[in-house]
């Protein structure tokens, strides 16, 4: 299966032949002048001044494809010229989650082979789900033998945006296409809100985007059907350590029962707790609202704008006695 073609500077056709694991290269001519295996190939790019060959290894939507392949590990593989391509160099790509497609091309003149690299939003059980959101391109390089991500900052971004040359070294107007440059890190935040700049710049949820589809809240509730609309929660911490996932949240206010697809009877505070394991609460999300809700966390200066979500066989036990009423 074809699912992608490239060509270098002497005019050869390179075909990544997906489920035969093989990239096939093929003369001007139309002549097979050679094949390379390698696993899962979904995207090959060719760099034009050194004639390195990129191949790119992530799982496509394909239903011959077991579950297992959904979980394959993402990488792209540094070969060398078509003439003598030798093992290669792999390299992990970044990006989590167990689902999703991507869209990779290389900067062939870059003095250090640079990639850009895009998730493609991937429709699962009724919603719409990528990690990353417009501009939602990655720019990796290869460092010390590894593949980084180079990450935007506030500060470059404004020396950017008032570079008088910046449309002619960047081909674009950068304040014509400010949202293309929007830092994703970088920012200088500090205790008491807001942002200090005699404070080290640091890694903030600034980058975390959660797009979705769903309306309203109405919406929502006819989506779900019968169940807990949680409006907010509290004492939520993680428990037998982080890398366990395991978390627990007393429900309080703003909490109702949905029955029949609406809001009904409000839920008593401090009368439900949940009890479940991050990656449970994930996989079974079934819909995310479209818009966020700035939502205030417990000993965080940041104002976190969360977007509904509905979700699956989330486990709650009961701590009250109120709930024996209902």
């Amino acid at each position: 299966v074809p699912t992608s073609v490239a060509c270098d500077a002497k005019g050869r056709i390179y075909v990544s032949d997906y489920m035969n694991d093989r990239i096939q290269v093929f003369l001007p001519n139309r002549k097979l002048f050679k094949t390379i295996k390698v696993k899962r190939p979904a995207q090959v790019v060719v760099h034009q001044r050194t004639g390195e060959i990129y191949v790119f290894s992530w799982w496509l939507n394909n239903w011959e494809l077991s579950r297992r392949e959904q979980e394959m590990q993402r990488r792209m593989l540094r070969l060398g010229p078509v003439e003598n391509p030798g093992k290669g160099v792999s390299y992990t790509l970044p990006g989590a989650g167990r689902m999703g497609q991507y869209v990779a091309t290389l900067d062939s003149w870059a003095a250090e082979p640079t990639v850009w690299l895009f998730r493609q939003p991937y429709r699962w059980r009724g919603y719409r789900t990528s990690w990353w959101r417009a501009p939602g391109i990655q720019l990796l390089t290869i460092k010390d033998g590894k593949l980084v991500v180079k990450r935007s900052n506030h500060y470059e971004t404004q020396r950017l945006m008032s570079d008088p040359k910046g449309k002619e070294k960047l081909g674009v107007d950068p304040k014509a296409n400010a949202s293309a440059f929007v830092p994703r890190n970088g920012f200088r935040f500090a205790r008491g809100g807001g942002r200090h700049f005699d404070a080290q710049p640091g890694i903030h949820p600034t980058n975390i985007l959660l797009p979705g589809e769903v309306e309203s809240t109405e919406s929502m509730s006819r989506l779900v059907g019968d169940g807990i609309y949680i409006g907010r929660i509290w004492y939520t911490y993680p428990v037998n350590g982080l890398r366990a996932g395991d978390f627990t949240g007393t429900v309080v206010g703003d909490s109702y029962i949905i029955r029949d697809g609406k809001l009904a009877e409000p839920l008593k505070p401090n009368t439900l707790r949940i009890n479940e394991n991050i990656r449970n609460v994930l996989n079974g999300v079934i819909g995310v609202s479209k818009e966020g809700k700035p939502t205030l966390v417990w000993a965080a200066d940041e104002i976190v704008y969360a977007p509904e979500m509905a979700v699956e066989k989330v486990r709650l036990d009961s701590i009250g006695e109120y709930m024996e009423t209902l």
